[in-house]
């Protein structure tokens, strides 16, 4: 009987260090495979109109990166920092620019992709840049406009 235990102790130790074996490779292939596949990027903006840290980015309409840091930078702008996947390659000449996804929604980046055969660096600046306006301004102007041609 005690030949038939010790069997089955052997059994289950073996089963339980097998398991925190495969556990561990996964873990530690699925943290290898994050550490190097992204690179960042920034951008500065005169108003980000609501942008926040973890707002998507879009290249070609498709969400693949995002906004990673936001900071007060030099002459009151902006410098958002966003974290992009090494696959895609932005080229120097690349723009960047906020839009809303509807009148009260969130903010994303889009970039839209340069012609350039350099590509901007881990860390490098994303040149050209521009601030959607705000809806809600253009709304009040409208009224307001509206409102000064009925008198």
């Amino acid at each position: 009987m005690r030949t038939s235990e010790n069997k089955e102790i052997v059994a289950g130790a073996i089963t339980v260090v097998a398991v925190i074996a495969t556990l561990l490779m996964i873990s530690f292939h699925s943290f290898s495979r994050h550490v190097g596949d992204f690179y960042n990027v920034k951008a500065v903006f005169n108003q980000i109109y609501g942008l926040e840290n973890g707002s998507v980015v879009r290249v070609a309409g498709i969400d693949v990166g995002r906004v990673v840091s936001i900071k007060f930078g030099d002459n009151y702008r902006t410098v958002v920092e966003m974290r992009l996947p090494e696959s895609i390659k932005l080229p120097d000449d690349s723009s960047a620019s906020i839009y809303s996804h509807n009148i009260m929604g969130s903010k994303y980046v889009s970039i839209d992709v340069g012609g350039s055969d350099d590509y901007i660096e881990d860390g490098g600046f994303i040149d050209y840049t521009q601030a959607s306006p705000q809806l809600m301004k253009l709304a009040e102007k409208v009224v307001s406009m509206t409102k000064s041609n009925k008198k």
